[in-house]
């Protein structure tokens, strides 16, 4: 009998919408009670875009890194103004807002690429060369990355310590185009994956970051449907603007009698 009135209310309760029955939208009753098993990109962008704590969590992080700056010395350990001043220069003007892009990425996704661009004429899928000019730096949209594949030996075996090979990707349905290593920066930060996946700074936090949407969504409800203001009196129909003045002065009366 408790589980038939239970079942019944549930479903009740869901055919009025009352929101957040279980801590996220399930697909199966095998989840229902739990918290998200499966967090994708699409749900870690959209905790990142919609909720200021996670996006606190990879923002100012990040901004904390580059906050810093750095000092160019030379071998001896001595300042040498005049050279650190022209890479300053060179790294606010070319180097610091990719890096600081592609650094955001790895941490709301556990990893991210940072395409090094020289001046030769070889394909990406080729070796680039030490004495090529770097032309530009270009952070690899996250979607676009289809795999980073790890260096094999000639039985496909995977080599260890694993080094990255190249990244595919496919950023056209039609396109699919790899990059040599030696033209990437790989931003990984720390994780137990043993793979170039990485893991992302907001699975930790995610379920209490669930919680905290559950529960806005609840206050704002609860506001919504108990703080309506001030109580509103409809008047019976056909009543005269005498007997609504009547009717003020009547409450009005009996307030000060209170």
């Amino acid at each position: 009998m408790k589980k038939l009135f239970r079942d019944a209310l549930n479903s009740a309760l869901t055919k009025l919408g009352f929101p957040f029955l279980t801590p996220h939208p399930t697909k199966t009753g095998k989840e229902v009670g739990y918290f998200q098993i499966k967090i994708t990109d699409s749900d870690l962008y959209q905790m990142y875009k919609r909720n200021q704590l996670a996006h606190n969590i990879i923002t100012n992080v990040a901004y904390d890194v580059f906050s810093s700056g750095f000092k160019c010395l030379t071998l001896k350990g001595e300042e040498d103004k005049e050279f650190d001043a022209k890479v300053q220069q060179i790294y606010e003007r070319f180097i610091h807002y990719p890096l600081f892009k592609t650094y955001l990425q790895a941490r709301l996704y556990g990893s991210a690429g940072l395409l090094i661009g020289s001046n030769d004429r070889n394909e990406l899928d080729k070796p680039a060369k030490v004495e090529d000019k770097i032309s530009y730096l270009y952070p690899i949209p996250h979607d676009w990355v289809f795999q980073a594949a790890p260096e094999k030996d000639e039985m496909g075996n995977i080599v260890l310590p694993q080094k990255l090979a190249y990244y595919e990707l496919k950023y056209l349905k039609t396109t699919s185009t790899k990059i040599d290593a030696s033209r990437l920066a790989h931003i990984q930060p720390s994780s137990i994956e043993d793979n170039f996946e990485g893991e992302s700074a907001l699975h930790c936090v995610f379920d209490v970051l669930t919680v905290l949407k559950n529960l806005d969504w609840a206050t704002g409800q609860a506001m919504f449907r108990h703080g309506a203001g001030l109580t509103t009196i409809i008047a019976g129909e056909g009543a005269s603007q005498a007997q609504l003045l009547q009717r003020k002065l009547n409450q009005e009366g009996a307030k000060g009698d209170a």
